[in-house]
């Protein structure tokens, strides 16, 4: 037990220290408040992550992964549904502009850096230069592919509405659907880390901490989402950076950290498919729950059925993450992420992104950039798909209507 507290105890006192000086007023720089409200969503991401490997063992498989797929990725969604909904509230104002950043942000960061260290750390610990998913894992790769090929539809539209919500809703639910009549594969690992702590522990005792850690998160997401969005936006005006960027990237790396940290332990533990595996599901939830929230939230605060406009800006955000996405499940048609490909992944992010950060303040070159960047992408998963292409009706039908 006194193990399991070393990690639980910091994660509730960075929850409970952001609440605090939430409730209390307390004013230091916006520095400091994007500090302390970033390692709060960190703390709450580890905890909905260790509730959610618990809570595995009490309820069946197909419903899991539709509950808990959703919540351990609540995070990434308070922010994007925060300004979604300010959004409706004020259509003209800053926040309209805002409303797809993380959601861009933490859907790339989740690819070009998530992917890519599974398939780079796992040559580097053992020496294998390919990470092979399990064959369940062709629904969430087929899913995924659906998901992206309708993201084109929004980004012709020039607008996520309520219909795009129902799309990508319904598309999830499929995925669900095929989860649960999917038949589950032997050799299921246990848990690791605190979650195999937890689950040492007695019954009584497991679903008491489940509660603890669901009410805390719940709590810290509802009482910081607002804080830590406007932060976000205050600090990047201290700093000199476009608020679009900052949302877009610092938001996600304190949501996604606890989920990328875990899929790297669970790669050092030697369980690399299950990493690329948990990664895949959550860019599924991404893809489909986290965008149809957008046009929900937005409509909510404006009081009626409503469509968020995207800018140009937006839409060609929203078109380099099509465009990734396309490119990532075109290199894992084979079931498989070879170490070339997480080079080539972690490469093209990472030059897209610091050429973000140096046009940052030239409108029209930021534009060039993220549309050669798509075009680069969607290029190179042409080729991939050429080169997998007897791979692609068999895993279609694994994915849509085998049970194995």
């Amino acid at each position: 037990m006194k193990k399991l507290l070393f990690y639980l105890v910091p994660s509730f006192l960075a929850v409970l220290t952001a609440m605090l000086i939430r409730f209390l007023k307390i004013e230091p720089s916006s520095y400091v408040l994007t500090s302390v409200y970033g390692l709060a969503f960190v703390a709450i991401g580890f905890m909905l992550t260790w509730a959610a490997e618990v809570t595995k063992n009490f309820i069946s498989h197909g419903i899991t992964v539709a509950i808990l797929g959703l919540i351990v990725v609540l995070p990434e969604y308070a922010v994007d549904i925060y300004y979604s909904y300010m959004a409706g509230l004020h259509p003209e104002g800053k926040y309209t502009q805002l409303a797809t950043a993380n959601m861009t942000g933490s859907n790339r960061l989740l690819i070009g850096i998530g992917w890519s260290l599974i398939g780079l750390l796992y040559w580097i610990h053992n020496k294998k230069k390919a990470v092979k998913l399990k064959k369940a894992n062709s629904v969430e790769l087929i899913f995924l592919a659906l998901a992206t090929l309708y993201s084109f539809v929004i980004i012709l539209k020039k607008t996520i509405s309520l219909l795009d919500m129902g799309v990508l809703f319904g598309l999830y639910a499929a995925y669900i659907y095929r989860l649960n009549k999917y038949k589950k594969e032997e050799g299921e690992e246990e848990e690791i880390g605190p979650a195999k702590i937890i689950v040492e522990q007695s019954k009584n005792k497991q679903i008491w901490i489940i509660i603890l850690l669901g009410i805390t998160a719940i709590a810290g997401l509802l009482s910081l989402a607002e804080p830590f969005s406007e932060s976000l936006v205050t600090t990047g005006k201290a700093l000199g950076i476009n608020r679009y960027l900052i949302v877009q990237w610092l938001a996600p790396i304190a949501s996604e950290s606890p989920e990328i940290i875990i899929a790297i332990m669970f790669v050092i533990n030697g369980r690399p498919e299950t990493s690329l595996g948990t990664l895949i599901t959550s860019k599924v939830n991404q893809w489909t729950l986290l965008i149809g929230m957008i046009p929900l939230a937005f409509s909510i605060a404006a009081g009626k059925i409503a469509a968020l406009p995207l800018s140009e800006m937006q839409g060609q955000q929203l078109f380099l993450t099509s465009a990734q996405s396309v490119f990532a499940v075109s290199l894992i048609l084979n079931r498989k992420l070879h170490v070339r490909d997480s080079i080539i992944l972690m490469i093209l992010f990472l030059t897209q992104l610091v050429l973000g950060f140096i046009y940052q303040h030239d409108n029209a070159m930021s534009l060039k950039i993220l549309n050669y960047g798509s075009w680069v992408y969607l290029a190179f998963g042409i080729i991939a798909m050429v080169k997998h292409q007897k791979r692609i009706l068999p895993i279609f039908k694994k994915g849509l209507w085998k049970s194995n």
